[in-house]
């Protein structure tokens, strides 16, 4: 049995913001046990001040969603690509493509918004990275692109 989902988001009235939500909503059900990928996520996180303790933020409201339960969210520290420049704290998340992905970004965009401004958030999926800050995370069509170019989800809304 499906449980009802609650979606909230930040909104600009225009008949476009609502139709991209209507599409955001209608892709919550379709996601959840239709696709058994493992995705491999990484965050990284470019702070004026304390990027660590940001990531350290982000890292405990991320494990205490419920959503993400599912999800393993484990914190690495380490050298960039070829060794050379600043040490890198990184949040490595695995999960089942799908619901939970939804809910990881709903949860990064939502703890995005609550920090201060300057702050950039960088998801990498294998070759493919998206970077977003407190301005895109107030763009419920933010969520979907950054969904599909992650590969987390197909792109359009599947059937229901």
């Amino acid at each position: 049995m499906d449980r009802p989902i609650s979606t909230t988001v930040h909104v600009e009235h225009s008949a476009k913001s609502f139709a991209i939500i209507d599409d955001f909503i209608s892709l919550r059900p379709a996601l959840r046990g239709r696709d058994t990928r493992q995705v491999h996520l990484t965050i990284q996180i470019a702070a004026e001040e304390s990027p660590g303790l940001e990531l350290d933020s982000l890292k405990q409201d991320l494990l205490a969603a419920d959503e993400l339960r599912s999800a393993a969210i484990e914190s690495r520290t380490g050298l960039p690509t070829g060794g050379m420049g600043p040490i890198l704290e990184t949040l490595l998340i695995s999960f089942a493509s799908g619901g939970v992905g939804v809910a990881l970004v709903e949860g990064v965009f939502g703890w995005l918004r609550s920090r201060p401004a300057g702050i950039t958030v960088k998801f990498s999926n294998g070759d493919r990275s998206v970077e977003v800050d407190d301005r895109t995370a107030r763009d419920p069509a933010a969520v979907i692109a950054l969904l599909q170019a992650l590969d987390v989800i197909e792109s359009g809304p599947r059937g229901k």
